[in-house]
């Protein structure tokens, strides 16, 4: 590339850094209990995922949310338990009927939740969406080099077809224009069901030149997908 060329593309890429806010810094940060045997985890309770802390369109969208995060429950090796069959199990347990209990003395369901919750399940999942939102960076309009082929076709001297490729540069204006971010957010924790201490916790954050939709279930699906019971 000839000197002035490249003094052209840097001066592009520096007018970029200089006029925009690229994208945010996207990444998943594990933390995992060293001393506790994942392999023993053989069933789960996943509550529904909490929606309180972002502003969400309609509440068609939140059920659609919380929909596709159970669709993901299952992908880890695992018997995922619903919150109705844990209140049908510990209402004949108990003998008491969990859904009126319940609504009429809320402290004493939790109770009796919280003490035969470890009978039916190893852990349970807690995960809460802290960032639901769009945001956009504009990238200015600079000129970019491309390169372009041209094929040329002679017959030598025997009288056979050949064919040269020559590749060469050319410039090519980029106007300004405008990137949209998909930025997503969700905690994610596994609790031992026994003692309600955690032993697994995920920070998803991400920033993805998609929509808000699919980037929250880029990060699900990953948590469920990623997640080792070893």
């Amino acid at each position: 590339m000839k000197f002035s060329k490249l003094c052209g593309l840097l001066g592009a890429i520096a007018l970029c850094l200089t006029l925009t806010a690229g994208p945010a810094e996207a990444g998943k940060t594990d933390w995992r209990d060293s001393h506790y045997d994942f392999s023993t985890v053989k069933a789960a309770w996943v509550e529904d995922i909490d929606l309180s802390g972002v502003s969400l369109e309609s509440d068609i969208l939140e059920k659609k949310l919380q929909e596709y995060y159970h669709e993901q429950e299952t992908r880890p090796k695992w018997t995922v338990i619903s919150k109705d069959q844990l209140y049908r199990k510990i209402s004949l347990l108990e003998w008491k009927d969990m859904d009126k209990l319940a609504a009429a003395e809320p402290e004493k369901a939790k109770e009796l939740w919280k003490k035969d919750l470890p009978k039916y399940v190893n852990v349970y999942v807690t995960a809460q969406l802290t960032r639901y939102e769009p945001s956009s960076y504009v990238v200015p309009a600079h000129t970019e080099w491309r390169t372009k082929e041209e094929k040329e076709t002679y017959t030598d001297k025997d009288g056979k077809t050949q064919t040269i490729t020559r590749t060469y540069e050319v410039p090519e204006y980029i106007p300004e224009y405008t990137v949209w971010l998909g930025n997503v957010n969700i905690r994610y924790d596994i609790h031992d069901a026994a003692t309600g201490a955690v032993i697994f916790s995920r920070e998803d954050v991400r920033s993805e030149r998609d929509s808000l939709q699919n980037v929250y279930e880029l990060s699900v699906r990953s948590f469920f997908r990623e997640l080792k019971l070893k």
